[in-house]
């Protein structure tokens, strides 16, 4: 050994002997890869540089004794990696939410797309996936997953834990072990509606378009007969409704309408309406001469509702009997009807509409069923069968004679409190006194149903009798919540805004009790005069906000009295 090098191990060697520290190189933890990051006398174990002979973190002299990072104990009796793990106590690093080296989620989101076109009441599946990063990563203990929607009109959607949609939950689990959870989405709020999935670790949102259940308009109407240059007239008798967005299937949507004139005659008052395809509402009457604005609301369902239409001419003798192309379970089935006539409102332009079996429409007019004439263009009716709905039907027999303004019929079985009620008549030609013939209905107990004319009239409007008044309660159940409104118009008052219970104004109808003519349109009024002037007991109902119907009659020189009902429906 050379002098200088001899010199300089004595006097490290010195002056380690003089040291007085208690800590040691073994004391020290020392990461490694392979054994050549280790020192003389030390191996590379389980990534720790450890003495021959020890193990790494255990032993009671191997390098990690001490507190390792992370809080564990790493001497005494257990090992690195076992016992008590780098990150502390006795969970994995990250504590305890993920696997894949202890490391928890850190998002969550959807991996569904919905379908296009979205129409209200689809139920379709939607998963969301934990991830760690872009990658998936599955939770080591059950995690609940909070449901919710938001809509600016409405509820927005409803959440369920199976595919049928029948219950709603409000939560599912992302069970232990598992990056994934299902659970079905129904949209029931048209527009824009955002759904959020809620869990510890994160939130997952998807934005959804949805086509409305209820479209509404009153984009169409007739206008008043133009005069031409050589002295004749052009009555308005076509008008084209425009429905936008179109319907999907005109098979799945049912049509609701009130038409209203400021004149007479039923040439320019009964009105029909019928939807030709998905985008269009074709009304037609048979002459002109007034003015008359419509209002037309659409229903449109994915699944549980069913609509069959048709159009039938005038024929003699009657009853018009009808052949179903598919059967309906009557029970939830109900008809709409519209048609378009001449003459007087008396017998043989009043329909009396009925399923009598799950096949056979029967329409009936005039005063007895060998009626050998009929004085009408053209009836449009609808069958509109709706799961969750259960219809009772019924005819009352001579119900207002003459003399008699009032009506009522008691001891019906009971119906639910989200009812509403469908009357047509049949009377005979009553001399254009059109109190006589436009019969306000109602409901004053689940039991029981109510008939008026005259609107308190009782002289001038009860000199004839209505033979016949047939009724539909509609009992929405769960399928719909239904509020009743009966509104009184002075004379001078031709609009007036009614205040009803917050509604979603994207699947809520809105119609009056009865169908005589120009829709669900028909009240009372207590006008006894000439004229026809039937729009004095008849008015439009437009939803214009989720608290408020208006009511518009075209003419208000008398009272009119008009029950009308507001149905929600759940899709």
């Amino acid at each position: 050994m050379a002098p200088m090098l001899r010199l300089t191990v004595v006097a490290a060697a010195l002056s380690f002997a003089a040291c007085q520290c208690t800590t040691r190189a073994s004391e020290h933890t020392y990461a490694c890869v392979g054994d050549a990051d280790c020192a003389e006398g030390f191996t590379c174990v389980a990534l720790v540089c450890t003495l021959h002979g020890g193990t790494a973190g255990g032993g009671e002299a191997t390098a990690g004794g001490g507190a390792p990072a992370g809080g564990g104990t790493a001497g005494g009796n257990t090992t690195a990696g076992g016992g008590a793990s780098a990150g502390g106590g006795a969970a994995t690093a990250g504590g305890g939410m993920g696997t894949g080296g202890g490391v928890p989620p850190t998002s969550l989101v959807f991996t569904t797309t919905p379908p296009s076109p979205l129409p209200a009441g689809t139920c379709f599946p939607a998963i969301v996936e934990a991830r760690l990063g872009a990658s998936p990563q599955a939770v080591t203990v059950d995690s609940p997953i909070g449901l919710t929607a938001a809509s600016d009109a409405g509820v927005g959607a409803r959440f369920y834990a199976s595919s049928n949609c029948a219950t709603s939950v409000s939560a599912v689990t992302l069970s232990a072990n598992q990056s994934t959870a299902a659970f079905w989405v129904k949209p029931i709020t048209g527009g824009a509606v955002t759904v959020a999935a809620d869990t510890s670790f994160g939130q997952a949102t998807q934005n959804l378009t949805v086509l409305p259940a209820v479209r509404r308009g009153s984009n169409c109407g007739f206008q008043t007969a133009m005069t031409t240059d050589d002295g004749g007239s052009v009555p308005d008798t076509f008008s084209s409704c425009t429905i936008a967005p179109a319907q999907l299937d005109t098979a799945h949507t049912v049509v609701f309408f009130q038409a209203t004139t400021s004149g007479g005659g039923v040439e320019g008052f009964e009105i029909r309406c019928r939807m030709t395809n998905t985008t269009t509402i074709a009304c037609d009457r048979n002459g002109g001469g007034p003015s008359a604005p419509i209002h037309w609301q659409t229903l449109e369902l994915p699944t549980g509702l069913n609509v069959q239409r048709g159009i039938r001419t005038c024929e003699s003798p009657g009853p018009i009997v009808l052949t179903l192309p598919t059967p309906v379970v009557q029970q939830n089935s109900f008809v709409l009807l519209s048609m378009r006539g001449v003459g007087d409102l008396d017998d043989d332009n009043l329909y009396v509409a009925s399923l009598t079996s799950p096949t056979r429409l029967e329409l009936a007019y005039g005063l007895d069923a060998g009626n050998s004439s009929c004085n009408f263009g053209q009836l449009e009716w609808q069958v509109a069968e709706l799961s969750g709905l259960t219809v009772s039907t019924g005819y009352e027999p001579d119900p207002l004679p003459v003399g008699e303004a009032q009506y009522l019929r008691m001891g019906l079985s009971p119906v639910g409190p989200n009812t509403a009620l469908l009357t047509q008549l049949r009377t005979i030609n009553l001399n254009d006194a059109v109190c006589r013939t436009m019969v306000r209905t109602s409901m004053p107990s689940p039991s029981s149903i109510a008939a008026s004319r005259g609107a308190g009239n009782d002289a001038g409007c009860v000199a004839g009798p209505i033979l016949q008044l047939a009724w539909q309660r509609l009992d929405f159940g769960s399928r719909g919540s239904v509020q009743t409104r009966t509104v009184t118009m002075e004379s001078g008052d031709s609009t007036q805004n009614v205040t009803i219970s917050p509604v979603d104004v994207t699947r809520t109808l809105v119609f009056a009790s009865s169908q005589a003519a120009a829709g669900q349109s028909s009240g009372e009024t207590n006008y006894a005069g000439g004229g026809h002037l039937f729009g004095e007991g008849a008015a439009r109902l437009e939803l214009v906000g989720p608290t408020t119907v208006r009511v518009q009659r075209s003419r208000s020189s008398n009272r009119g009295v008009i029950t009308f009902y507001v149905v929600e429906i759940e899709p």
